[in-house]
């Protein structure tokens, strides 16, 4: 390129490398190129929304003279209104790569020796995001700095080179627009506990929130319990009850970033119900800019069997004063359900008293004999010898009563319990006198 100035080469040279790798430069958009030369260089002023990101193209081409070129090339801006800078692409003889080295500051790593030759070109695409808090209207400076050579940090890379610059121009500029109303809303729905018994309790806790950036009128929830379980109650008692659709028709206005509405609602589960229960809810608003916003959420809960089977029987079942009465007891998980911390209470009646067991029970208070049981498995059994004796206080009838109680995985209490009687019959004490 004979009789062409060195810095108009440079200039078409970093023109024809941004062509081979990003494509022809559009008329539109003619300050992704930056010279460095005697004048400031030049990067573009755009305007996103908040929390939004935006690519930025560059291309720096040297066209100074290497002696007294830069080194560490920066691109400086505000981390108040932007969140941070990620390279996209890098090239730059065998670099390749680019990083924030402090908040607001942002190094193209590996340009240490930028300028040692007067070709020497950055090509990067930079991904800038907005910070999601800031404000609309406010704006960063973007420019670019580097550290010449025995220079301290942060002196401008552009000339006149033998005038040292106190401090970066401003070459571009990035500011935060003004949000088009974008209306939304969420809602979420979870049960507690997951599975359950019939004749259980679940309470179903539903939350709404807006997401959008609009205030939301009239926020209506509708819940449709499934079919296997009844409405119990809620703790907001604007609700409309209707067979099993429940609606709580206006509870309120939702502002941006408002706090959500939460709702707990208390369902029982029906005596014959089986399987897999959904329950599902559907929150609306109204935007206000108009035009509703809807979501919906579901929550399943699994209807578990679980039994206890309690058999008791007494030997003898007639007895006189002071004989030995043994009662067997057996125990039984009935269902395919692990029962836990399981428990055994034998209530001895008046005239009836403990002499041993097998395995041995705790005796507390009031006559009660109990048992830990640990966990049952499903279909597993039990079984417990108690022996006592007829007391001379006796009434005619001793009716002995062992109730079992147990849990299932999800906190469902399961009982069972059996009476075994025993007659009393004084004769049998004079006959065995007579004997």
């Amino acid at each position: 390129m004979k009789n062409i100035p060195r810095y108009l080469e440079a200039m078409c040279l970093g023109m024809m490398i941004l062509t081979a790798l990003f494509g022809v430069v559009q008329a539109e958009d003619p300050y992704r190129v930056v010279i460095l030369s005697d004048a400031p260089p030049h990067l573009p002023s755009v305007m996103v929304g908040a929390g939004e990101s935006v690519d930025m193209r560059v291309v720096i081409l040297n066209v100074t003279d290497p002696v007294v070129a830069g080194s560490s090339l920066y691109l400086n801006y505000d981390p108040q209104v932007i969140s941070g800078i990620s390279c996209v692409k890098s090239i730059y003889k065998e670099h390749n790569s680019c990083k924030e080295v402090l908040p607001g500051r942002y190094m193209f790593e590996g340009y240490d020796t930028f300028g040692k030759y007067s070709e020497d070109v950055v090509v990067a695409v930079l991904r800038l995001t907005a910070n999601a808090s800031a404000s609309a209207g406010s704006s960063s400076a973007l420019n670019i700095t580097g550290q010449r050579l025995g220079a301290s940090l942060g002196t401008p890379v552009w000339g006149p080179f033998w005038q040292v610059i106190e401090a970066p121009l401003e070459s571009g500029r990035l500011t935060i627009r003004e949000q088009e109303p974008s209306p939304g809303i969420q809602v979420d729905k979870t049960v507690d506990p997951k599975a359950g018994v019939p004749s259980s309790n679940a309470t179903f806790n539903i939350t709404v929130r807006n997401t959008g950036n609009a205030a939301l009128h009239n926020v209506t929830i509708v819940d449709s319990i499934p079919e296997g379980m009844s409405f119990v109650s809620t703790d907001n008692h604007t609700e409309n009850v209707t067979g099993r659709v429940v609606t709580w028709d206006d509870v309120g206005s939702l502002l941006s970033n408002d706090t959500p509405v939460s709702i707990k609602m208390v369902a029982r589960v029906d005596q014959d119900a089986l399987g897999n229960l959904t329950n599902s809810v559907q929150a609306t608003g109204m935007a206000e800019q108009g035009g509703k916003v809807f979501a919906n959420a579901t929550a399943n809960f699994t209807v578990i069997r679980a039994g206890l089977q309690v058999e008791k029987k007494a030997f003898p079942q007639v007895a006189g004063v002071m004989f030995p009465v043994t009662f067997i007891i057996k125990v039984k998980n009935t269902e395919n359900s692990t029962l836990h911390n399981a428990t055994l209470t034998d209530t001895l009646p008046a005239g009836l008293i403990y002499l041993s067991s097998a395995p041995l029970g705790t005796i507390t208070g009031s006559g009660k004999i109990v048992w830990d049981l640990g966990t049952l498995d499903p279909q597993e059994s039990r079984l417990i010898k108690l022996v006592t004796k007829v007391g001379f206080r006796a009434g005619n009838f001793l009716r002995n009563e062992a109730a079992a109680i147990g849990s299932t995985e999800y906190g469902s209490i399961v009982t069972g319990s059996a009476v075994a009687a025993v007659k009393v019959d004084r004769m049998l004490n004079m006959a065995y006198i007579a004997c």
